[in-house]
């Protein structure tokens, strides 16, 4: 993509205020203005940074209320392609899946890390219930209506 294009599409979105869903919203503003071309040979390489366990730890409950935040935003902006690409047709719905999904995955989902890694598998159930009040504390507060 050049610079022009981009510019001409207008950017990203700086009401999302972290890294979460702008690349999204502006892929939807980019489809409606420029012609777009599927290419299946292309690749893209995402480089992820490892973090340590206690910085995740710290960041979960911060992560989860941004997330949910950009997902209500990117709902109130695009509500159609929110229901297309979302696995729920609302972002009140996603957050309530993620809030269940968040309480049991990791500690639950693999009984035997609990036995191997009994430290690894407490912390990160700790993380789950951490992500879990954030999802549940953004439902009661903010997207109850």
């Amino acid at each position: 993509m050049t610079r022009e294009c981009f510019n001409r599409c207008g950017g990203f979105d700086e009401r999302f205020r972290y890294p979460l869903n702008e690349d999204f919203e502006f892929f939807i503003r980019l489809r409606k203005q420029a012609e777009l071309v599927y290419l299946p040979g292309m690749k893209v390489f995402h480089p992820v940074r490892p973090l340590p366990f206690w910085r995740t730890f710290c960041g979960a409950l911060r992560f989860a209320r941004r997330r949910v935040s950009a997902d209500f935003l990117l709902m109130e902006i695009h509500p159609q392609e929110y229901r297309q690409v979302k696995f729920c047709r609302t972002a009140r719905a996603t957050l309530r899946r993620m809030a269940f999904r968040y309480s049991f995955s990791g500690f639950f989902a693999f009984p035997g890390s609990l036995l191997r890694h009994p430290w690894r598998a407490l912390m990160w159930a700790a993380v789950c219930i951490a992500r879990q009040k954030a999802f549940f504390y953004l439902w009661l507060t903010r997207y109850r209506g």
